[in-house]
């Protein structure tokens, strides 16, 4: 946009103004969700329009007679009969221009089982710890099913999961298999039930040693304070006592000190911890590691992070931070003590986690040794005692075991299990009761065909011997549902700062088509394409790739076929226009007057600039360069048009100031005397503060960091809002960034999506989860100013 003058503050140039109303006039490009991709005959399919463009209304051809005049409205609802049917809408905004899209799909007359899959995460939990169920359901053929939830194994379908909500907390009070069960219900009142036992425990307390600089990336440098540091698991200390030169005497005691700061000198060192918990009970660990002179010196050195604890049969990983200056190097592990190092092998630059997977079967103590050699040959050995007892879970975790969709009788299934590393897994999938059965298996998961309905069971086995079993039921399809497909229009190259904002497809812009295919049987699909809009699908294959469209109106098909015969297609049209005008709106100082400018990057403006004056959206108020304001205008916005039909938009906030300038002088008046009959003179009470309901979903951090975060103010008037998200201090420091504030936006609109900046985004990226919190505050049209804060924690 062109810069704006003093006294305006643009409400379109910034940042992601894409994703909210007030600015937008990208051309309509359509599109439909149905609520089941393949209905069945006699039931309600839900349809929703969504499309780009401003203010755009919607118009719905539900018989397929190629007239949109059956619905009006984001929604319509539709019952079909069996076979092909036909579904379109036409999308239409504020200035008139159209896209289109229709499909055609397949209805059958018989009612699938909805699927339901129970993710326990690692599959084990401490007794009276909170443990998250993550429920997954979905109907093939309708709306998602109703869920209810066993949470604490006592067969009884007790919890009714919230539509919209995949998560539930249980809580296992006793050692133990709890068997989690949920069970899917569709509107037809077919069911689908998968149990998974939850492997609850006592844990066994652990304790290591750890010796860290203050910058992890630095070996342990002779005469600089590092930190040695006790690290304790389950475990009530109520005494710290340190052994800094190995001699095992413990002359260091810090009570509650659970770490202190040290400087060795160059050399060999081993130190110790002894730790005494609340029952006198006194445990001991220790760990060696080599102080060299410099940061830079060529000597390899390592530093070993002791694990706490270990149990048989459940796989751990050994670290180790190696150094060496300007060379490679290479890291081997003796993890049972045999004096071989021969159990696991890391290798990797000059600075680096050394790590290494291994799996204890017998408890006992372990001296563990690391060997780093350099380049040159020259080695180091450091070691720490890990000590191993027998796993108090009843059996192995297994967190998930995830189906692929429902497939006609005959047809492959694929199967993916998440069980604990280092288990192994056999399968009755034929629902004999024998654990017998041998899918084929390939990179994407286990392969199997199954001919009627069954409950399968998977059982993994530990290498102590112990065994958890999930069973899952399973039925295959009756017949073919038939695929669909979403159109998908992408630019080739990732959108510049400067680019934010405008149209997805511009004349002259190289863009991508791709399609997503909507099916729940295999094998599937040969694509096939229209690109001249001709209505015969003859002139691609495969994937559309990618396309320079030009500024003109475009019909675009795609059909999808299975190996069944299923046919689906969908068809859009849309025009495409060039890079719309930019426009800027100046207020006058005096805030009486409003001017605008505006220039086409690629041709002439057409007609005069027309002014939105009472922020209703609609550009009807006035036009003209220059158009006076009223003592109460708030928010103003003009728009132009090139000889395309393109348009651009900019509003500017009137910034109305509070006078600072002496009052003059008023001559002075007697103060009046009350009437005792009409009761006290009172100050007028303060305004009461803007009511906001700012509503948000908390969304998972992959998706934070790559779509930011989407508040809905919900203001009681017009206003205009600003959200920032921001972390503590201690969390800033953490994550090494100089601000708290990991984003913040603002405007007028519904909606509100804040991005992260670069650096927040850098930062989050390398973390499982932050906390922070969501500050959202409002002034309304009134004045009036009010605010709504809530702390999140976002996870991966």
């Amino acid at each position: 946009m062109l810069p704006a003058s003093a006294g305006a503050a643009s409400e379109c140039d910034k940042e992601g103004e894409f994703y909210r109303d007030l600015c937008r006039s990208e051309r309509p490009l359509v599109s439909i969700q149905m609520s089941a991709a393949s209905p069945r005959a006699g039931s309600i399919v839900k349809l929703t329009a969504s499309s780009d463009g401003r203010r755009v209304t919607y118009a719905w051809d539900l018989d397929g007679d190629g007239t949109f005049d059956d619905a009006v409205g984001v929604k319509a609802e539709q019952i079909y009969t069996s076979g092909t049917r036909t579904v379109g809408v036409r999308a239409t905004d504020a200035f008139g221009r159209t896209s289109a899209e229709t499909r055609t799909f397949l209805v059958h007359d018989f009612n699938a089982r909805p699927t339901v899959e129970l993710d326990l995460g690692s599959g084990v939990a401490t007794v009276g710890q909170s443990q998250t169920i993550r429920v997954t359901a979905a109907d093939p053929d309708g709306p998602a099913p109703r869920v209810d939830v066993d949470r604490d194994g006592n067969g009884s379908f007790e919890t009714l999961l919230i539509p919209n909500r995949s998560t539930i907390e249980t809580t296992a009070l006793t050692a133990g298999a709890v068997v989690i069960a949920a069970r899917a219900t569709d509107e037809a009142g077919a069911t689908t039930v998968a149990t998974a036992p939850l492997q609850a425990f006592v844990p066994t307390p652990g304790l290591g040693v750890r010796v860290t600089a203050n910058d992890p990336n630095r070996p342990v440098v002779a005469g600089e304070l590092v930190d040695v540091q006790a690290v304790v698991t389950d475990l009530d200390a109520v005494k710290y006592e340190f052994d800094y030169d190995g001699d095992g005497t413990f002359e260091d005691d810090r009570r509650l000190g659970w770490r202190i700061a040290k400087a060795f000198t160059v050399g060999e060192h081993e130190v110790g911890v002894r730790v005494t918990d609340r029952s006198g009970v006194k445990r001991t660990a220790r760990t060696s590691f080599l102080a060299v002179a410099s940061a830079d010196s060529a000597t390899p050195s390592l530093r070993l992070e002791q694990v706490p604890r270990a149990y048989t049969g459940v796989p751990i990983d050994l670290r180790a931070k190696a150094f060496t200056a300007g060379e490679g190097f290479r890291v081997d592990w003796d993890a049972d003590g045999d004096g071989a190092f021969d159990d696991t092998f890391t290798s990797a630059g000059t600075i680096t986690d050394a790590r290494g997977t291994f799996t204890y079967t017998a408890p006992g103590t372990y001296d563990v040794r690391a060997k780093v050699t350099n380049a040159s040959g020259v080695s180091r050995v450091d070691h720490t005692a890990i000590t191993v007892t027998d796993s108090p879970a009843a059996g192995p975790g297994f967190g998930a075991l995830t189906l692929s969709p429902p497939r006609p009788a005959g047809q492959e299934w694929i199967l993916d299990a998440r069980s604990q590393p280092g288990s192994t897994l056999t399968f009755d999938l034929d629902g004999d009761g024998q654990f017998d059965d041998v899918p084929a298996h390939d990179q994407y998961g286990y392969r199997w065909a199954f001919a009627t309905p069954v409950a399968i069971a998977v059982k993994a086995t530990d290498a102590a011997g112990r065994s958890t079993v999930r069973t899952q039921e399973v039925e295959p399809l009756p017949g073919n549902v038939g695929p669909q497909a979403n159109l998908m229009f992408l630019p080739q190259v990732f959108p510049t700062p400067e680019q934010i904002g405008e149209p997805r497809l511009l004349a002259g812009r190289p863009t991508t088509v791709l399609y997503e295919l909507l099916h729940v049987g295999e094998p599937c699909c040969t694509a096939t394409w229209d690109t001249d809009g001709d209505g015969d699908y003859d002139d691609a294959t495969g994937a559309f790739g990618a396309f320079t469209p030009q500024a003109r109106e475009y019909t675009l098909g795609l059909r999808v076929e299975d190996d069944l015969g299923g046919v689906g297609t969908v068809r859009d049209t849309f025009s495409v226009g060039t890079l719309p005008p930019k426009v800027a709106v100046d207020i006058a100082p005096n805030l009486k007057t409003a001017t605008a400018t505006a220039s086409d990057p690629d041709g002439a403006l057409s007609g005069p600039l027309e002014w939105d004056l009472d922020n209703d959206g609609v550009f009807d108020d006035a036009t003209g360069d220059t158009v006076p304001l009223s003592p109460t205008a708030y928010l103003v916005g003009v728009r132009a048009a090139d000889a395309g039909g393109d348009i651009g938009i900019d509003y500017a906030q009137v910034q109305h100031a509070v006078c600072t300038c002496e009052p003059p002088e008023a001559t002075p008046t007697p103060t009046p005397t009350p009437d005792p009959t009409s009761g006290p003179i009172e100050n007028p009470p303060p305004p009461k503060p803007l009511r906001l309901n700012a509503r948000f979903a908390t969304p998972r951090l992959g998706a934070l960091l790559a779509r930011g975060l989407t508040v809905r103010p919900g203001c009681e008037i017009r206003c205009r809002a600003t959200v920032a998200i921001e972390v503590d201090k201690r969390t800033a420091k953490k994550l090494k960034l100089r601000s708290t504030e990991l984003g913040h936006a603002g405007g007028t609109g519904t909606t509100i999506t804040v991005k992260l900046n670069a650096k927040a985004r850098k930062a989050l990226a390398k973390v499982r989860s932050v906390r922070f919190r969501v500050a959202v505050v409002a002034t309304g049209a009134d004045g009036r100013i009010g605010t709504a804060n809530r702390t999140l924690t976002v996870k991966r």
